[in-house]
């Protein structure tokens, strides 16, 4: 498994064996806010983040000592969905207001998972005149970035204070 690319330049520690990976910011800081456009849904008492019926999530890493901000999961960009289902509008991606996840600033996991084998479906995808695969929204990608970036799967989680970790985001992206 190979990080999406957008994630790949603050990879502090990543495994590809469990597509996981920890945030470092690029002036190496680890200590993250969360901010989020979507709902909350309470799953055995622990609240998750998930779209709204109009709008998937959006999830931003916000540096606590600099205040970078980092583009952990855009819901209108990012995974199969967004590459090849569904499609937004700018006002709906504009119209996102994110608010601060209620947490002190901390340690942040990504995990990622892809189950689709691109190159076996490369059939059915269709590319433009340079060979860049045609995505749902317009966008044109290489098929490179494509087998990284339509990720299936995704979890971010938080370090607790007592080194353990909590999922806020648990999406399934196809």
């Amino acid at each position: 498994m190979e990080l999406p690319s957008y994630l790949r330049p603050f990879a502090a520690e990543f495994d590809a064996e469990k597509g996981t990976m920890l945030l470092r910011s690029s002036t190496g800081g680890e200590r993250f806010e969360i901010w989020y456009y979507g709902d909350l849904l309470q799953v055995d008492g622990t609240p998750y983040i998930v779209g709204t019926e109009q709008v998937p999530s959006e999830i931003v890493a916000r540096d606590a000592d600099t205040g970078e901000e980092i583009l952990l999961f855009d819901g209108t960009l990012h995974g199969y969905n967004a590459m090849f289902c569904e499609d937004y509008t700018k006002e709906q991606r504009d119209s996102r207001a994110l608010i601060r996840w209620e947490h002190p600033p901390t340690r942040v996991k990504v995990w990622v998972a892809c189950s689709i084998d691109y190159d076996e479906e490369r059939e059915f995808f269709d590319f433009n005149e340079k060979g860049d695969c045609l995505l749902w929204d317009g966008r044109c990608m290489p098929w490179e970035q494509v087998i990284t970036d339509g990720i299936d799967g995704l979890v971010i989680s938080l370090q607790r204070e007592d080194g353990s970790w909590q999922d806020i985001v648990n999406e399934e992206l196809a």
